[in-house]
């Protein structure tokens, strides 16, 4: 691939919802620092994340993606939904409402089963920032599969799993099509 195709940054929230959230995560896209942001609220009900949302610019919104309450993201001017564990199954759309579908992959073999969506998260690739003891998958040995895998994937494919801004060239050529960064942002 090009030397100078871009790279995703994409955000994920952390579990729970954050007092200065939605200032930071309009902060983020407004000065183009993230491409898109996940909002991952496992706990928290539609009202809660449509609250979260509606504090956002409506002009960043098509920004965002959902990886619950998908029923609120038309209405909202959502761009995307995050299939997961929790929701394996992209749900029934509104006739004109086409969003972003990513899902989350832990090995190579899930990743070269994603069809039909726009792009698959990959981890975790480093040792974690938000999670202590959740260690890397894939080990420097394993990077010429990796690279074979992501060139083969049916799919673009984002790494997830302590990946920093420092990390992105590495990724690169991997052929990761960006990173996406939860303890970066909210740690730091």
């Amino acid at each position: 691939m090009e030397a100078d195709r871009h790279m995703l940054a994409i955000g994920i929230t952390p579990p729970r919802i954050c007092p200065d959230e939605a200032r930071r995560i309009s902060a983020w896209l407004e000065s183009g620092l993230l491409d898109y942001v996940h909002i991952r609220h496992p706990e928290a009900s539609a009202r809660q994340i449509g609250k979260l949302a509606e504090s956002i610019p409506s002009r960043l919104r098509h920004r965002l993606a959902l990886h619950d309450h998908y029923e609120i993201a038309h209405r909202l001017g959502i761009g995307g939904l995050h299939l997961n564990s929790r929701h394996p199954r992209c749900p029934a759309l509104p006739d004109g409402y086409a969003p972003r579908i990513s899902r989350s992959c832990h090995s190579l073999d899930e990743l070269a089963a994603c069809r039909d969506i726009d792009y698959a998260f990959l981890s975790p690739i480093f040792d974690s920032i938000s999670k202590s003891g959740y260690s890397s998958a894939f080990p420097p040995s394993s990077h010429p599969a990796m690279a074979q895998a992501i060139a083969s994937a049916p799919c673009r494919v984002v790494a997830l799993g302590g990946v920093t801004p420092e990390a992105f060239e590495l990724l690169r050529s991997l052929g990761f099509a960006g990173g996406a960064m939860l303890g970066y942002l909210w740690e730091s």
